[in-house]
């Protein structure tokens, strides 16, 4: 079988709606998908950190919503948003194909 690949593509975010959300450390998405974008000063707030990805060809972005200016390291839950609904389920199994389980609640980095 083979892996799915993942790029990293800047889209328009309004094509994308939520569809789920995911339990990983900041430095675990760091790991797979590199560094996020620094989104605070145009989201009035809404998030602080955003990863927009393709995957077979599906928009999907991995974001955190509404939790102030919390540090990532701190944060555990992700939301994601995606084109279609094959969004959340590609990103869990590009994350499985990593080593990543996405299911759990890993607690913060301290």
């Amino acid at each position: 079988m083979r892996k799915l690949i993942m790029k990293r593509e800047e889209f328009e975010p309004r094509l994308c709606k939520y569809r789920g959300f995911i339990f990983l450390r900041f430095d675990e998405l760091v790991s797979v998908i590199g560094h996020p974008e620094d989104v605070s000063d145009e989201s009035g707030g809404r998030a602080n950190f955003r990863w927009r990805i393709t995957i077979k060809k599906n928009k999907v972005m991995i974001y955190d919503w509404r939790q102030g200016s919390t540090s990532p390291f701190l944060m555990t839950k992700w939301h994601v948003a995606g084109e279609d609904s094959k969004a959340y389920p590609l990103l869990t199994k590009f994350l499985k194909e990593q080593g990543i389980d996405t299911r759990r609640n890993p607690g913060p980095v301290l």
